[in-house]
């Protein structure tokens, strides 16, 4: 199993899956939390009913990545986020789960190998070098 530790676990509903993710990135300028479980893979991509990004490892099928979307928002009008991720696993994540994402993306070194969108090489900070977010500033306290 790769790695040994997770910034990320969570069991889905109702099916009692567990998910874990062993990297975390905020992308303030886009407000989105990447998380990723284990070395760079081929995946598949689709998106939730919510808006988020689920990424599945082919031809595995196992689920090797997830981006939460405006993620700010969700936790201010609602204090959580809310992620489908099939018909048989729904997990409901609050601000308390998020927080320790959230600060371990401060803290590791950004690895580049999440999929990329239009902002090739850009991983979790706004100008080069500046520090993302910790968890209370995501909310603004």
């Amino acid at each position: 199993m790769w790695p040994d530790t997770a910034v990320l676990s969570f069991k889905a509903w109702p099916s009692g899956d567990r998910y874990d993710f062993s990297d975390a990135a905020y992308d303030p300028a886009a407000d989105r939390l990447e998380l990723t479980w284990g070395p760079p893979t081929a995946a598949s991509a689709h998106v939730t009913p919510e808006g988020h990004i689920v990424r599945t490892a082919a031809p595995a099928g196992y689920l090797c990545g997830l981006v939460l979307t405006n993620l700010h928002q969700r936790l201010e009008d609602h204090g959580r986020v809310e992620v489908t991720l099939g018909p048989l696993a729904y997990v409901c994540l609050t601000v308390s789960e998020i927080a320790h994402a959230l600060t371990d993306s401060v803290e590791q070194q950004r690895t580049g190998r999440f999929a990329r969108s239009g902002r090739e090489g850009q991983r979790g900070t706004g100008a080069a070098g500046a520090a993302a977010p910790t968890a209370l500033s995501v909310l603004g306290a």
